[in-house]
């Protein structure tokens, strides 16, 4: 499934979710094949069942910095909270990318100083890493990326999140407008999630 198709189904607004899935217009309809294997010949695959091995307040679906963000907001407001992500590891590119500069977390004020303009979770982030001598401690620090993955699983573990990793969400199962299973392909096989609520961050 292309990115993009993954998107139009996993937003969390209803009307959203009816304007850009075709399994919205026929209730249970599979989502329409854009791969590029979409004029080849097909087969149809025997009906199974797939178990349900969650069922949390909200799935959070990508496990980059925005993921960890809308995971542990989540969380600490009180939600029961599941993370899921592809590799083994939070951070995304930030970590595995090697992509390693807290960027813009300031800006210039009227006189010409530097100014902090990022704060919230981020900057948690940030302290946490500056506590362990892990950033490089300038205006946009640059950050250990394996104290950057240690400092993202220690937060999520604190605030309650459940992660499950080696796990890529490969499809959604829609009813009345609403996305009621996110499946799941893992290393175990094929699962799925039954959430309240779906936050994309892939």
């Amino acid at each position: 499934m292309k990115r993009r198709t993954f998107l139009h189904n996993l937003a969390l607004s209803p009307a959203a979710i009816a304007a850009g899935s075709t399994a919205a217009r026929s209730n249970e309809a599979p989502i329409r094949n854009t791969t590029p294997f979409a004029d080849a010949k097909t087969v149809v695959e025997p009906a199974r069942e797939v178990p349900v091995i969650e069922e949390p307040d909200v799935l959070v679906v990508g496990g980059g910095p925005a993921g960890v963000a809308a995971a542990l907001a989540a969380a600490r407001a009180g939600a029961e909270t599941l993370l899921i992500e592809r590799y083994n590891h939070l951070g995304g590119l930030w970590t595995g990318g090697l992509v390693l500069p807290l960027l813009s977390t300031h800006a210039l004020d009227s006189n010409g100083k530097f100014q902090q303009v990022i704060f919230g979770v981020g900057d948690e982030m940030a302290r946490r890493l500056r506590s362990l001598d892990m950033a490089i401690h300038t205006v946009n620090p640059v950050v250990d990326p394996e104290a950057a993955k240690y400092i993202f699983d220690a937060m999520t573990k604190e605030a309650g999140v459940k992660t499950l990793y080696h796990c890529w969400a490969s499809n959604v199962i829609v009813k009345n407008n609403w996305i009621q299973s996110v499946i799941l392909e893992t290393k175990s096989g094929r699962a799925a999630i039954n959430p309240k609520m779906v936050v994309d961050c892939t």
